[in-house]
């Protein structure tokens, strides 16, 4: 079994990727008041960074399409992350894009968000 160190803080912590990255962690998370795009433009692609896609209801009380579009951009960004409360046809919609998309680019392979879990 090979262990994986992934850092994690909550807050806007922004401004403390860098420091963050210089723990050495084998992947980042971060929660919904950071803005991802900041966070990510500051990580390597490769490197798995966890976050809340779109907010924490949207599972809860988005429609199907709406989750399949937000998923889209968060896979675009090379993100994965699913939290409860959810909608059962909604993490059915979610596990479909993740498996589906092929990305905006062809070096993403099978659509399934760098390598990040899903699940």
């Amino acid at each position: 079994m090979v262990r994986h160190d992934i850092t994690g803080l909550r807050g806007h912590t922004n401004r403390l990727i860098s420091l963050m990255l210089q723990c050495g962690a084998d992947g980042l998370g971060v929660d919904q008041s950071c803005h991802v795009d900041q966070v990510r433009a500051q990580t390597p692609r490769d490197l798995p960074l966890a976050a809340v896609i779109g907010d924490h209801t949207m599972l809860a009380k988005a429609e199907p399409n709406q989750v399949r579009e937000t998923v889209r951009r968060f896979l675009d960004k090379n993100l994965t992350l699913v939290l409860p409360p959810a909608k059962i046809e909604n993490i059915a919609a979610f596990v479909d894009e993740v498996r589906s998309y092929a990305g905006p680019s062809s070096s993403r392979g099978s659509g399934n968000g760098g390598g990040n879990d899903a699940s």
